[in-house]
C-alpha cells in the first residue's frame, strides 16, 4: 500500500510528531503541501491531510498516549486496507 501524509509543521513540531507516528506503520512519506506532487498523491492508495492539534501545547499534548493512539489508528487503517484488497 502506498500512503502519503501532507503535513505543515508550524511552530513546535507537534503535528509532525503525530504525522510521523502515523507514517511509520503505514510506510507513508510525509511531505509539505509545497512538496506534494499531484501525480504521487493520485498514485497513492491512501492520502491524509489536513489535521490540526488545537490547544495541545497548553495541555502538554501530544503526549505518549496520543502518539500511541495515532499509531494504533494508522495500524487499523493499514490492516483494513489489507483486508479489503
Amino acid at each position: 500500500m502506498k500512503a502519503v501524509i501532507v503535513c505543515v509543521p508550524v511552530s513546535h513540531g507537534n503535528t509532525l510528531r503525530v504525522a510521523d507516528a502515523m507514517a511509520q506503520p503505514l510506510g507513508a512519506g510525509i511531505v509539505s503541501p509545497e512538496e506534494a506532487d499531484p501525480r504521487e498523491l493520485a498514485a497513492a492508495d491512501l492520502t491524509w491531510a489536513p489535521f490540526k492539534l488545537v490547544g495541545g501545547l497548553n495541555r502538554h499534548r501530544p503526549n505518549t498516549d496520543d502518539l500511541a493512539a495515532a499509531r494504533a489508528f494508522a495500524e487499523r487503517l493499514r490492516d483494513a486496507r489489507r483486508v479489503t484488497r
